[in-house]
């Protein structure tokens, strides 16, 4: 299992400009700015992955020819939770889940490519999926960057897991 805490992203100030242009949000880019300096101050990005036999997930989803999955969660932290709701916070953190995702997704890829493979679209999976397979639990400490799942639901809120399949990478 590898953990990293409070890495550095950057919301991307234009993406986030136009996803609420297309929400019919009305903001300045230069409003924009400083509500998203407000907003990168309480996020404190962690993930955790690692990767297993794709053994592990049958059954949880197709697994094609893997010859192994990578699992990993990314996570904004407690602090945001503490911001105010609203359509710049909603958009901007979804942008910083992303932002996190891409950036763990570069390890495990350069993981993949150590063992000659290569790591395909990850997809998005549904906490009870995780939180009930004993030999992922077992060897993955999501508390350890707070992550808990209690009474069917996930905390903290901008939490995120995803699975990415390994394939041998094919010979040219």
């Amino acid at each position: 299992m590898k953990l990293i805490k409070n890495f550095k992203i950057n919301l991307r100030q234009g993406y986030i400009f136009r996803d609420l242009k297309k929400q019919k949000f009305d903001i300045s880019e230069d409003l924009l700015s400083e509500k998203l300096n407000e907003i990168q101050k309480n996020i404190k990005p962690a993930t955790v992955y690692d990767s297993f036999k794709p053994d592990v997930f049958r059954g949880y989803f197709d697994l094609g020819k893997s010859i192994a999955v990578s699992l990993f969660t990314v996570t904004l932290g407690k602090d945001v939770e503490l911001l105010e709701k609203n359509e710049i916070i909603k958009s901007s953190l979804s942008d910083g889940l992303d932002v996190a995702k891409c950036f763990t997704i570069k390890l495990i890829e350069i993981e993949a490519e150590k063992e000659h493979c290569e790591i395909v679209e990850p997809l998005e999976i549904e906490p009870p999926k995780i939180f009930e397979n004993y030999k992922i639990l077992k060897s993955m400490d999501f508390s350890k960057i707070g992550v808990r799942f209690e009474y069917n639901k996930i905390s903290p809120e901008y939490t995120k897991f995803f699975a990415c399949n390994w394939l041998l990478r094919k010979k040219k």
